[in-house]
């Protein structure tokens, strides 16, 4: 769910250390299933620069979750040891570079 996912990116960008710490482990356990992980962060990325199209302007916090999560996923996307790329499936890989296609057609 975008909120839930928008949610715990705010969480990640705030001052509260237990509220922080508390979505870091959220953020860990979601990592175990990269594909729904992926997913989430993809719709935070998407519905948000649809968003900042149609307004013309964005918020500071707006944009911070929108960069985070776009961060997270080249993070994911990488082929380094932290990265999933080469253990998903081609189809979601498709699909993947699809929607990020389309971001930066945008």
């Amino acid at each position: 769910d975008v909120n839930s996912m928008e949610c715990l990116l705010k969480q990640l960008l705030g001052k509260d250390n237990s509220l922080r710490s508390s979505a870091e482990q959220t953020i860990a356990d979601l990592e175990k299933t990269p594909e729904t992980y992926l997913i989430g962060l993809m719709n935070v990325c998407c519905l948000y620069g649809e968003n900042l199209i149609s307004l013309g302007s964005c918020t500071s916090t707006l944009s911070s979750v929108r960069n985070l999560s776009c961060i997270l996923i080249r993070q994911k996307l990488s082929f380094s040891e932290d990265g999933v790329w080469i253990n998903l499936s081609p189809e979601f890989q498709s699909s993947i570079k699809a929607e990020l296609l389309k971001l930066l057609d945008v």
